[in-house]
Formats: structure tokens, C-alpha cells, sequence
């Protein structure tokens, strides 16, 4: 079977232009999913089945991410995941301290990667003097993302709360909230 050239052009030209669009819209259909899940978790009033399901939606939340390399595309996904990683960390994993202690550093990290991905300033303190940090806070105007940062920071810092390095960002996490 012989293809005609201009036939196989053409092809070339639909997928080149067809495809980012798609990516786009699925981009756009797991960002609302996440947030929808974030949403639909925190507001149930039904905590077993909140405990019992929301691991394989966690592990879902991870995929999407995982598919997703480019952060500043990811940011309200990194945020969902954040949330329920740390919203999970602090309310389902009982005495287990490890398990907790895992759960809300991969909250903080996703957190602290949205933050990284949508403001550059903010990012670059995170790691400097708690003086300079409180300044872009409040020069800041990104309310959501610094309310996810700080609650998966403040979940972080309650799971590790013996490690003295941790709970010296605790004034961090009061200037974000």
C-alpha cells in the first residue's frame, strides 16, 4: 500500500496541531479531578470511608503527577496531592509516627514544589532567614498557594516534631498563615 505525500503531510500537520490541544485538555480534566477530590475528601462526613478509599486516589493524585514533569503545568495537582497527603498524614495513620513522618514530607515536598513552580520569590526563601521570608509573604498576594504550603509545612512540622532543625521553620509557617 503506497500513501500519497501529500496524505502523510497532512497527518504530520494534524498531530503536530491536534495533540498539544489534548494534552491541554486532559492537563485542564486532571486538574479539576484533583481539585473535586480535594473538595469531596475534606468535606465528607464519613471518615472510615474517607481512611479506607482515599490511599488508591493518593496513589492516583501520584500518577497524575508523576505524568506530569513539568511543574508549572502540575501546580493545582501538586496542591490537591499536598492537602490529602497531609490531610491523610495527620488523621489516618494513628501510632504509626513513620508512616506519618513519610506521608507529610511528600505533602511538603509537593507543596513546596507547586510553590517553586508559581513563584520564584517565595521558592527562594523558603530556605533563607525567617526575616526576609515574612517580607515576600506579605508582598505576596497567592493566598492559595501560600495556605497549601503552610498546612503541609505545618503537618510536616507536627509528624517531626523532635527534630529541632524542622520546628526552628516554625515561624515560617506563622507568617504564611
Amino acid at each position: 500500500m503506497r500513501f500519497h505525500p501529500g496524505l502523510s503531510l497532512g497527518l504530520v500537520l494534524i498531530t503536530l496541531f491536534v495533540l498539544p490541544g489534548c494534552a491541554s485538555v486532559v492537563q485542564k480534566a486532571s486538574d479539576q479531578f484533583a481539585a473535586n477530590l480535594g473538595s469531596a475528601v475534606l468535606d465528607s462526613d464519613d471518615p472510615a470511608t474517607v481512611r479506607d478509599g482515599l490511599p488508591a486516589y493518593l496513589l492516583l493524585l501520584d500518577s497524575l503527577i508523576v505524568g506530569q514533569p513539568d511543574d508549572r503545568k502540575n501546580v493545582s495537582t501538586l496542591l490537591a496531592a499536598a492537602k490529602l497527603d497531609g490531610a491523610y498524614a495527620g488523621n489516618f495513620t494513628g501510632d504509626d509516627k513513620a508512616r506519618a513522618q513519610g506521608m507529610s514530607k511528600k505533602a511538603f515536598d509537593y507543596a513546596r514544589r507547586a510553590t517553586c513552580a508559581k513563584d520564584g520569590a517565595l521558592c527562594a526563601a523558603i530556605d533563607g532567614n525567617v526575616e526576609v521570608f515574612s517580607a515576600i509573604v506579605k508582598s505576596d498576594g497567592n493566598t492559595e498557594l501560600m495556605y497549601g504550603l503552610a498546612s503541609a509545612w505545618a503537618g510536616y512540622l507536627q509528624s517531626h516534631s523532635d527534630d529541632w532543625g524542622a520546628v526552628a521553620d516554625l515561624p515560617k509557617v506563622e507568617a504564611l498563615l
